[in-house]
Parts: structure tokens; sequence; C-alpha cells
């Protein structure tokens, strides 16, 4: 029995794309995150169409899928925010009620949230990182 990889399973891009424009979308609205003062200038660099379309191709790679993230890495791509704990756990919290919103099962919503926080050292500025 061939076993379909977590891309497949979350229904391919297009599905991968309307999560994530919720997860955008709802982060941008999100106070905890969006009162991190670097936030507003990371918004005038990256439009939301820019970080819609990077943060798709980086879930379609990470869970399978055909497509290649090109762009930096998380941690090149972070560190400039100094994002704390706190606001980690608000993302985190906006991914799951994206998953939710998309309706996806809940076992390919616990592998992705394990994506997700498999990510965490990458994106959290060092001074608030915790284990």
């Amino acid at each position: 029995m061939e076993t379909k990889s977590l891309y497949e399973r979350l229904g391919g891009v297009i599905k991968i794309a309307e999560i994530v424009d919720n997860l955008v979308e709802r982060a941008c609205m999100d106070p905890v995150i969006q009162a991190n003062p670097t936030m507003e200038e990371a918004n005038k660099r990256f439009p939301k169409p820019v970080t819609k379309f990077q943060v798709t191709l980086l879930v379609c790679e990470a869970t399978g899928g055909p497509y290649t993230y090109v762009g930096r890495t998380l941690k090149e791509s972070h560190k400039h925010l100094h994002i704390t704990q706190r606001e980690w756990e608000a993302f985190v919290a906006d991914v799951a009620a994206s998953l939710d919103i998309c309706n996806v099962p809940q076992r390919e919503k616990d592998e992705l949230l394990a994506i997700v926080e498999s990510t965490k050292d990458d994106c959290i500025a060092d001074e608030y990182l915790t284990k």
C-alpha cells in the first residue's frame, strides 16, 4: 500500500495556498504579532502577496510537494524581526486556527504543526529562545 505525502493529504498546492492565505491574513491582524515594531517594516518590504507566495512554496516543499522554496533561510529572514516566545506562540495559534477554518483533519493538522514547531529555533530571536 502506497502512503500519500502530507502534501497530497492536505490537498496539494490549492488547499495549501488557501491555508496560507488565511494564515497570513490572520497573522497580519494578530495584536500580539503586530505589536512587534519590526513587523510594520517587514510588511512594507514584503507585501502580503509575496509573503503568501513564499510561505506557500515553503509549506509545499516541507510537506513533500513538488515545489521548491526559493527564499532566504528562515533564520536569515527572521533574525532582524526579534520575534519573542510570546509572538511565536501567537503565530502557532494562528496556524492552528487557520487549519481549523480550512477543515484540515486532525492527523494532518498535527503533522503540519510539528513541522512548524521544528522551525522555532530559526524564527525566534536568540535572546528570547526558550526550549
